[in-house]
């Protein structure tokens, strides 16, 4: 997973629970066709108290996914962080928790 790749897309659903919580992207494939990618972040405790919660993403919003992708699936990733349709970035990967 060193490779970072970006989705333009759409949330499908966000998942909170542990052990890692889930966001599902719909986006476009290479011939214009719909793909659900299924991105996952760190565990519901460190989200929280970065100060993320179960409703900060939801179904129909647009936003762009820096994600690793995996090696055997092409539509599975680690995320690293998401960029709101306002230009926010949020969960980034590797944030400090104070």
């Amino acid at each position: 997973m060193d490779s970072e790749i970006a989705l333009d897309g759409t949330i499908q659903e966000f998942v909170w629970r542990n052990p890692h919580v889930a966001i599902l992207i719909d986006v476009e494939d290479e011939q214009g066709e719909p793909v659900t990618w299924v991105i996952e972040h760190s565990n519901v405790s460190t989200l929280a108290r970065l100060g993320y919660h179960r409703n900060v993403l939801r179904p129909g919003q647009k936003v762009t996914a820096y994600v690793n992708p995996g090696t055997e699936d092409n539509t599975i990733g680690l995320c690293q962080r998401i960029v709101l349709e306002d230009g926010t970035v949020i969960f980034v990967r590797g944030a400090n928790i104070d």
